[in-house]
């Protein structure tokens, strides 16, 4: 929730969502001292941190900078944006919110609603079915909104597509092809979309997503990693580039959901 009179927003989703969140903090701390605002970027590089390998941060001057764990492994990321605004990221997938199911003869626990913030910005992932996860995390912003009928605002951002060269475009374990399609299936965003049909704007505030993107595989990763077996990163994309567009998006929805009317 609110501390003191600093708006507080959270992202909670998986690596897609954290490349949208580095490029929108390396673009305040880029053009914030020109606004006459401070800027403060904190980390946690899990595991780097207890090999004595903590990275960089914002990887300044290096494109696609993966200086330590998966994909520029940061667990947490916060920003301090001066007094007004703190972003806080939290890795997690399958749209854990930590939120239980109450089962029946357990005693019912109620979610922390301040431990969400004032805006909340969720992204089902791609570690599983897109449909499955899209489907649980529709779940889980009715379970929230129920249980916190006052807050936070959520705002979902369309999980980006992967570019696999199997039928959907998702990653199939070894079988996998190296290299990246330049274009994936639309299927699965289409069902996404379709689910979130579902969801009041009392449940969600906005939905971020940007038209075309299942057309951008070129702009992914594509390089094999070096150990035995493994594939082209056909998951995530190189930085600079398509996350700006989402960081942007973002940006505009994160503004009207911090200035709307309670």
């Amino acid at each position: 929730s609110s501390v003191g009179s600093r708006v507080v927003v959270r992202f909670m989703g998986d690596s897609l969502l954290r490349q949208a969140v580095v490029d929108l903090a390396c673009a305040l701390e880029r053009e914030g001292p020109a606004a006459g605002v401070a800027v403060g970027v904190r980390t946690a590089w899990a595991p780097c941190e207890g090999e004595g390998r903590k990275g960089p941060w914002p990887c300044k001057g290096v494109a696609n900078c993966i200086p330590c764990g998966p994909h520029s492994g940061a667990h947490t990321l916060d920003v301090d944006v001066g007094d007004a605004v703190q972003l806080k990221f939290h890795y997690s997938t399958a749209g854990d919110l930590g939120l239980r199911r109450h089962r029946r003869g357990e005693p019912r626990r109620k979610a922390r609603c301040g431990a969400f913030g004032d805006v909340l910005v969720v992204e089902a992932g791609t570690h599983g079915s897109t449909l499955g996860l899209a489907a649980s995390l529709v779940g889980t912003v009715r379970r929230l909104r129920k249980e916190c009928p006052i807050g936070p605002r959520v705002v979902w951002m369309v999980t980006p597509p992967p570019a696999f060269r199997t039928a959907t475009g998702a990653y199939e374990g070894a079988a996998a092809a190296r290299g990246c399609a330049a274009e994936s299936p639309e299927r699965e965003a289409v069902a996404e979309w379709a689910l979130m049909r579902g969801l009041s704007t009392r449940e969600v505030f906005g939905v971020v997503g940007v038209e075309g993107m299942h057309r951008l595989g070129f702009a992914k990763v594509g390089k094999a990693s070096p150990a035995p077996g493994a594939v082209a990163d056909c998951q995530h994309y190189c930085m600079p580039g398509v996350p700006g567009g989402l960081s942007r998006a973002l940006a505009a929805m994160l503004v009207a959901a911090m200035s709307a009317p309670h």
